[in-house]
């Protein structure tokens, strides 16, 4: 019975020492600037120096808020840009408000025509899925018919049988048809959103550089 509860110690023990942010090592050779600029690019608010301050307290090690400071407001100027904001939308990601007012407007405007092309992507992506069962569907109905065209022509089924496959064979025909229609606007709705897509792609870069 001694060993669940050692792994169970070990595990504990394992998730507590993830939650830090440095180790020890890490604590007594920081560099607070360096590590206020890699949090600042990372998209970090300033208050994320609070977990390391938690992290080495352990070693009696306190940052140096000033310089945290400083290296996180130049981390921000590289995170705060139109192209960063614009990746983040493209992906579906949140937007990250942690940019000061000096310098939010480009990263906004690049998140927002991210969230465009998002937003077009997942509408590809759902014409995309309808196609596919549209196409399964036209298939099935495809054998269905073939199916009843052989019954038909068949010796040994009857004159009312025969009339009843007929009247089925039109009504699947019917079927066929209006599926056929329907996969075709799809098709031109999504190759419509596409080219939509692209030209936007194309516009936002330019704007970029």
């Amino acid at each position: 019975m001694r060993y669940p509860v050692i792994t169970l110690i070990l595990i504990a023990l394992f998730f507590l020492s993830g939650c830090a942010t440095m180790n020890r090592s890490e604590c007594l050779n920081a560099d607070w600037q360096i590590i206020g600029m890699e949090d600042g690019t990372r998209g970090r608010r300033l208050a994320y120096i609070g977990k390391h301050r938690e992290a080495c307290a352990e070693y009696n090690v306190a940052p140096s808020l000033e310089q945290y400071q400083q290296g996180h407001s130049q981390g921000l100027k590289q995170y705060c840009t139109y192209n960063n904001g614009f990746g983040l939308g493209q992906h579906g990601k949140y937007f990250n408000d942690v940019c000061p007012p000096e310098l939010i407007g480009d990263y906004q405007i690049g998140y927002q025509r991210g969230r465009e092309i998002y937003s077009l992507n997942r509408s590809i992506k759902k014409h995309e899925a309808f196609i596919n069962e549209t196409h399964t569907l036209l298939e099935e109905l495809h054998e269905e018919a073939h199916h009843k065209e052989n019954l038909i022509i068949h010796a040994k089924t009857s004159n009312i049988d025969r009339l009843i496959l007929v009247k089925e064979r039109l009504e699947l025909q019917t079927e066929i048809t209006d599926c056929e229609v329907e996969l075709a606007q799809l098709e031109e709705e999504r190759n419509s959103m596409v080219n939509e897509r692209n030209l936007l792609r194309k516009r936002y870069q330019v704007f970029s550089q």
